[in-house]
């Protein structure tokens, strides 16, 4: 009897014990989460953007473009802002990955917009495909 109810302790603990890492894994994970995405001011995004803008329409990059290119890319869900993206890897040879950025992050978002916006940058997707 003495076994089964020490077993039965043992079970207990080891079961709640295997819960609570399995939550505050979770929870840590979330909390890291938001706070990789949600940590970076949206003045900042909106200066980079126009950085690399200004970059993609002079021609001329300085050597940290791909840096900021980069850190836009992953810190952003603005379809303008993706744009700019998909620009500056077009003007950098890199036609693939403008397509991909397109197909992946700002057609499937384009739906919600209103169809002027729809027409823009669905003509934007057709220059891009179109570029030799």
């Amino acid at each position: 009897m003495k076994k089964i109810f020490l077993g039965l302790i043992f079970s207990l603990a080891l079961i709640t014990q295997v819960q609570a890492g399995f939550f505050t894994s979770f929870a840590a994970s979330a909390l890291a989460n938001d706070l990789s995405k949600g940590g970076v001011p949206a003045s900042r995004i909106k200066k980079l953007n126009k950085y690399l803008w200004n970059m993609h329409k002079s021609g001329k990059y300085d050597k940290n473009y791909k840096y900021y290119l980069k850190y836009l890319e992953t810190h952003t869900e603005n379809i303008s802002y993706l744009d700019t993206v998909a620009q500056v890897y077009l003007d950098k040879g890199n036609k693939k990955k403008a397509l991909a950025v397109y197909e992946k992050r700002i057609l499937p978002w384009l739906v919600i917009e209103d169809q002027r916006t729809q027409d823009d940058f669905r003509n934007y997707y057709i220059k891009i495909k179109q570029h030799k």
